[in-house]
């Protein structure tokens, strides 16, 4: 565990009000500085935000021999074109599920690699089996060594070829479609993930020389290249970040503008919080957008894809009188995303009436229901089925972030209670929200962050 502590001390209550602006996707972030180790030449990103996952990625990329150099505040220059070293450490690859990226572009590159087995939020199964089948089907020999708790990688005979996922996963669709770039021959990806972030990596790498056709739809193609040059590319904003907020707002009796969104990677969010309750305004619109349309806007909204370069807008969000219960069940892009469950499930714990929510993808996300049980939260849940009787107010007490949204859900949670809340163990939320505390309090929120000190070594 990391030697952070700190915690964070809340006073609920306060309505936040005003204007936020929101950070480039973690989860993008991630992909495209894995998928840096591709190029040949250096590569600058920028909207990149500096929290604890994407400088842990960059530790990574430094440790085996990439320059790492930060030009502004959100923009790094990454040189991978002398690689050093082969094999990360296990120190840094254990701590997060992203930096296992790095064992088909190193591969690639170095003809073999050892990557140790990666860590991160403990959600339930995320099994790696997905990566491993696409690389061998790609020709990239993977074994696990049992002993190192790692996976060795071999390039001996790449070839393109056809996989299908199983079912469709993020990092496992950004992973493959990276390494076969490099791959010779045609590569055929199919029933993959269709979130903004595998696009947003498909812009890169297409930039960069790569072939690449059908990122946003069920089948993905890339035509393998020689080698990949530097590029200068952007991230999307956060869509994770946007919603968190927004249900800030919705929590707390307040109104927030979400500044740097595209609203159609949130339509799913939005049309949620619309059904809730809560009024919801696109863009500077004379006129708060209705729950039908809302929902007209979700039902039309095409896959997205390479060519569609989405526009960046202001969303604002007021909050209802009082939220009213619904039913939630999460499923990859573009329908309710798993990423936000843990914010509206805290949302639904004060709202009127009996909620459900279904979590179809990760079978141990509930584990923040049971703090928000501690804050007199009236609820139940299992693996996969949780079932939330909203409460007039929670009460502030203690509790404890077990990951990353949910975290972020007890922190909200926090803002909406009567009395003094903690939360402990936030280096799990600093992985994926930059400066929370300074935009929260910006808002009129009464929240520091307290540092608690490190325990003196015992001597004997």
């Amino acid at each position: 565990m990391p030697d952070n502590t700190d915690k964070f001390i809340i006073r609920g209550g306060a309505p936040l009000k005003g204007s936020v602006h929101i950070n480039g996707s973690k989860n993008s972030a991630l992909a495209l500085i894995a998928a840096g180790l591709t190029a040949s030449e250096p590569i600058t990103l920028s909207n990149v935000p500096p929290i604890g996952d994407v400088e842990m990625m960059l530790d990574i990329l430094e440790e085996i021999g990439c320059r790492i150099e930060w030009t502004a505040a959100e923009t790094v220059v990454i040189d991978p074109s002398r690689i050093t070293c082969n094999t990360p450490s296990a120190t840094l690859v254990s701590q997060m599920r992203a930096s296992f990226n790095v064992l088909g572009p190193l591969a690639m590159r170095c003809g073999e690699t050892l990557v140790p087995l990666p860590g991160g939020c403990n959600l339930g199964d995320r099994k790696l089996d997905f990566h491993i089948d696409g690389l061998n089907a790609l020709g990239i020999e993977c074994v696990e060594v049992k002993e190192l708790n790692a996976v060795h990688a071999v390039a001996r005979n790449p070839r393109g070829a056809y996989y299908r996922f199983p079912s469709p996963s993020v990092t496992g669709t950004t992973h493959l479609m990276s390494t076969a770039c490099l791959v010779p021959g045609n590569t055929v990806l199919d029933n993959v993930a269709l979130e903004p972030e595998i696009v947003d990596l498909a812009r890169m790498l297409n930039l960069m020389g790569a072939r690449i056709h059908g990122a946003g739809t069920p089948t993905i193609n890339i035509e393998g290249v020689d080698r990949l040059t530097g590029t200068t590319y952007k991230a999307i904003p956060d869509r994770i970040e946007a919603g968190t907020f927004a249900v800030a707002a919705a929590m707390t009796r307040g109104e927030i503008t979400l500044e740097n969104v595209v609203v159609e990677h949130l339509t799913a969010a939005l049309l949620t919080l619309s059904q809730i309750g809560a009024i919801v305004t696109l863009g500077g619109a004379p006129q708060p957008h209705s729950a039908s349309t809302l929902a007209q806007m979700f039902e039309a909204e095409g896959r997205d894809d390479t060519t569609a370069q989405r526009g960046l807008v202001n969303v604002h969000i007021q909050a209802p009188e009082k939220p009213k219960a619904t039913t939630i069940i999460t499923h990859p892009y573009p329908y309710f995303p798993t990423d936000l469950q843990p914010q509206f499930g805290a949302l639904l714990s004060i709202a009127e009436g009996c909620s459900l929510i279904r979590e179809n993808l990760f079978n141990k996300r509930f584990g923040y229901l049971d703090q928000i049980q501690k804050m007199g939260g009236h609820l139940s849940h299992d693996r996969d089925l949780a079932a939330i009787m909203g409460v007039p107010t929670l009460r502030g007490t203690t509790v404890k972030a077990e990951d990353l949204r949910g975290g972020a859900a007890l922190v909200l949670a926090g803002l909406a209670a009567e009395g003094t809340t903690v939360v402990e163990d936030v280096y799990h939320i600093d992985r994926g929200y930059h400066c929370l505390v300074e935009k929260l309090q910006s808002l009129g929120a009464d929240i520091q962050r307290v540092k608690t000190p490190a325990a003196a070594p015992v001597t004997v």
